[in-house]
């Protein structure tokens, strides 16, 4: 199983969080919005001007890249 940063992952592609790097309290509040080990994510728009539109659950988020390259999917 290859394992990178979500900054790294194509649009359309569906992808599993496997783990956080990075800041507690940055990891915490992805946690509150529904990033936790194990979720699905959709890529619905890669990184662009930087930032990322992702799918989690039935919402759909725009995180900043370095908070992107934080989150560890497979």
């Amino acid at each position: 199983v290859l394992y990178m940063p979500l900054s790294m992952a194509a649009t359309n592609n569906e992808v599993t969080v496997m783990d956080f790097r990075g800041n507690s309290s940055v990891t915490r509040r992805l946690n509150e919005l529904g990033l936790v080990k194990g979720t699905r994510i959709k890529v619905i728009q890669g990184s662009r001007n930087g930032s990322m539109l992702i799918k989690v659950l039935n919402s759909k988020l725009v995180i900043n890249l370095s908070t992107a390259h934080g989150v560890i999917v497979a």
